[in-house]
Parts: C-alpha cells; structure tokens; sequence
C-alpha cells in the first residue's frame, strides 16, 4: 500500500509547539490533507493513511 507522506513542516504564528503539516497523496492525485502535529509525542508519526477520493481508496 502507498501512503501520504511528510512535505513540510511549517510554525503556527502562535506560541503553540505544535507544527502545521500538509500532507500530499503518494497516488499522485493532487490531493492534499492539512493538519497539525506535536513533534513533543513520543511517537511523532510522519506518514498517515487518509482517504484519497481520486483514487476513492486510503492511501
């Protein structure tokens, strides 16, 4: 299986640790997902599997 993957970690403009995080489909579909993510959890996941409806599947 294929999944989104990682492309750039942007700092909110608040005081917040969290980092801005949009993630892009590995099926090349241009579709993007945008989240936010605490780099301080123990395990700081990069790829995540979310649905993809170009591809109408989870990538």
């Amino acid at each position: 299986t294929v999944s989104m993957f990682f492309t750039s970690p942007v700092l909110l403009r608040s005081r917040s640790k969290r980092l801005f995080v949009q993630l892009k489909s590995a099926a090349m579909t241009n579709f993007c997902y945008v989240t936010r993510k605490s780099p301080e959890k123990k395990n700081f996941r990069i790829a995540l599997r979310k649905y993809d409806p170009g591809v109408n599947k989870h990538v």
